[in-house]
């Protein structure tokens, strides 16, 4: 879930089950071009879920700033830091800007 910011900054919130318990998950955003990404693979954030292995609410990963030349959501994948197992986790719009 994306919630939008002032001044292009939008905060990023993930739910959902089966990671790994007593380790954290990293979240990256995959194809977003800018100067500071020359991977194409911005991390978000990272979070840690609760027992057993799990979001229950919207848990906070992270805040981004909008990239102007994103025309398009993205995909999101989370790595399970206690597995290595990489799974796609959706998509954000958080790299577009938006005009009020």
């Amino acid at each position: 879930m994306t919630r939008r910011g002032a001044g292009g900054v939008n905060y990023l919130y993930a739910k959902g089950t089966g990671l790994t318990l007593k380790w954290s998950a990293e979240f990256y955003a995959v194809g977003v071009k800018g100067p500071d990404w020359p991977t194409g693979r911005p991390r978000i954030g990272e979070a840690w879920p609760d027992a057993p292995g799990t979001f229950t609410d919207w848990t906070y990963i992270g805040q981004v700033t909008c990239v102007p030349s994103e025309t398009k959501p993205v995909p999101v994948v989370v790595v399970d830091l206690g597995t290595g197992m990489v799974t796609r986790a959706g998509t954000t719009d958080a790299f577009m800007c938006w005009s009020p």
